[in-house]
């Protein structure tokens, strides 16, 4: 669920091929598809899906074996899974890609469908990103509604479309999708059609199946300014108990479902929640919980929670007033956790807040280069705690002790002989690629053991920093060494390209790193 614009940007998702649609899939290569986990869901304490940066992974649980892999069909979204769902035996995942504008001189996430399956992930169904024509007459369409004809600006484009949260909740699917709003399906039908559900305006308080002003009313994601309401972009979805709970740019809105309508009471600032932009929606220890952050100046970004049904909200004080955003929850029957953008917290009651220590692999060494923590999945009645971050897989037991799971083409590959050095990720954006404590960092990545010294050098073969800091990567017996973008003289390199040098025994070993800042 809840993924946010700065994932898209700071991730760099990949562009794999196009799929077409309706055919089997296949479970292959022996790997989660990227190390940036942006959701963890479960379909049982064996199974679980991973959305990445790239795509779709799993694993599958064979007592103490972990099997890792990436779901290879064609009924997948292109892209990275900025939202995935499950419910049941019932699996969504939307898709994302960016697409460059050139009005604006900027990329832009685009969004690239939803695939869904109703068997564990046996088999998959793909259905496109809901886009509407322009009538032939103006810009709004009509549908019907609660037995009215109510006005909706066509959304002709999946850019600034994206399906960025999934809920499911009896034989729907629902979907925000920002300038798409809240849209459904049922996933019953084999072909099945997307159905557009109006919210309140910004300025309402309620929207009542059959009861809709429809001389006022209009349904439009544009800015107040140029006429639109904030409300109708649709960023977070909860269902639970015949209700469903819808995030947008201007607060909360809660829906109880009657027949196939339903009757919306909307709810932001005024009522308490700490900023009107939600980006995530949770129950649990007793409450339901909303990630609110700012929009302006007057609102803060935090947690916000009511005891009574939404009819009023509190706010955690910790999070205002430090300001952490928070871009996840995982409540388990006795602690809730907050994936943030300084890492993951815990508490037991909800106000007193414990910042995890960074994840280090407790037989390894290896650690996690990342200060943020995009999403955390409680398995097997709260002992573990699978924790996914921009820099791969890490699982904490309730005694501390860490397992992380990271992926790369291996180095052992017959391919290059007897030996391969590679250099992960390659281009290194500094700025956004494994931050940890205000720096960036890449991985050398050899299948010899330590004793291995690394020399860099610019463009113009001037030597910029020597690596000896060798240690176990703990995949296929090979080593890494860590670099920080830094020179000798601790200042950050410039951008450009640059030739890694890595000798032992007289012999050397030649790989090219692009560096942008």
């Amino acid at each position: 669920m809840k993924y946010i614009l700065l994932i898209l940007v700071s991730f760099g998702f990949s562009f794999p091929p196009s799929f077409n649609l309706d055919r089997q899939n296949e479970i292959a290569n022996e790997s989660l598809p990227d190390n940036g986990i942006i959701d963890i869901e479960a379909i049982s304490d064996t199974l679980i899906y991973f959305g990445t940066s790239s795509g779709l992974g799993r694993v599958d649980i064979d007592g103490e074996e972990l099997i890792f892999s990436t779901v290879m069909s064609n009924a997948m979204p292109e892209g990275g899974n900025p939202a995935l769902a499950i419910e049941g035996n019932v699996i969504a995942a939307s898709g994302v890609t960016t697409y460059y504008s050139a009005a604006t001189d900027s990329n832009e996430p685009k969004g690239t469908g939803v695939a869904y399956s109703v068997d564990s992930g046996d088999t998959w169904k793909f259905i496109e990103q809901p886009i509407v024509e322009n009538p032939e007459d103006g810009l709004f369409h009509q549908i019907e509604w609660g037995g009215q004809t109510i006005q909706v600006l066509a959304v002709t484009t999946a850019v600034n479309n994206v399906s960025y949260d999934l809920a499911i909740g009896g034989y729907y699917i629902y979907s925000t999708s920002w300038a798409g709003g809240l849209q459904r399906f049922d996933y019953r039908n084999e072909e099945p059609e997307w159905e557009i559900i109006p919210l309140p305006m910004d300025d309402q308080s309620q929207l009542i199946c059959g009861d809709i002003d429809i001389d006022v009313y209009e349904l439009n994601p544009k800015d107040p300014g140029d006429g639109g309401n904030h409300n109708h972009k649709g960023f977070s979805v909860f269902y639970e108990d015949n209700t469903l709970w819808v995030g947008t740019a201007n607060g909360l809105n809660k829906g109880v479902i009657v027949d196939d309508c339903i009757n919306w009471t909307h709810y932001n600032t005024a009522e308490g929640l700490s900023g009107n932009w939600v980006i995530g929606i949770k129950s649990g220890l007793s409450r339901f919980w909303a990630i609110s952050w700012a929009t302006v100046s007057t609102e803060s970004t935090g947690l916000s929670y009511s005891f009574d049904n939404g009819v009023s909200w509190q706010f955690v004080n910790f999070f205002t007033d430090t300001g952490i955003k928070a871009y996840n929850l995982e409540i388990s029957e006795d602690r809730i956790y907050a994936s943030t953008i300084e890492g993951l917290y815990v508490s037991v009651d909800g106000e007193h807040w414990e910042l995890i220590p960074n994840f280090i692999d407790s037989t390894t060494g290896e650690m996690i280069l990342d200060d943020a923590v995009y999403t955390a999945h409680v398995l097997n009645g709260g002992d573990e705690v699978w924790v996914g971050a921009g820099d791969g897989l890490a699982i904490r037991e309730s005694n501390g002790f860490v397992d992380i799971h990271r992926f790369w083409e291996s180095t052992v590959n017959p391919q290059y002989g007897d030996f391969n050095f590679s250099v992960y990720p390659n281009p290194f954006y500094a700025k956004d690629h494994n931050v940890l404590d205000g720096s960036g960092h890449v991985r050398f990545i050899y299948n010899f053991e330590s004793g291995w010294v690394i020399n860099i050098y610019d463009f113009s073969m001037d030597h910029v920093v020597r690596l000896n800091n060798s240690h176990s990567a703990g995949l296929n017996g090979e080593s890494e060494m860590i670099w920080d973008g830094r020179n000798s003289r601790g200042s950050v390199v410039a951008n450009g390209v640059y030739f890694c040098k890595l000798t032992a025994s007289g012999q050397d070993y030649w790989t090219k790193l692009v560096v942008v800042n």
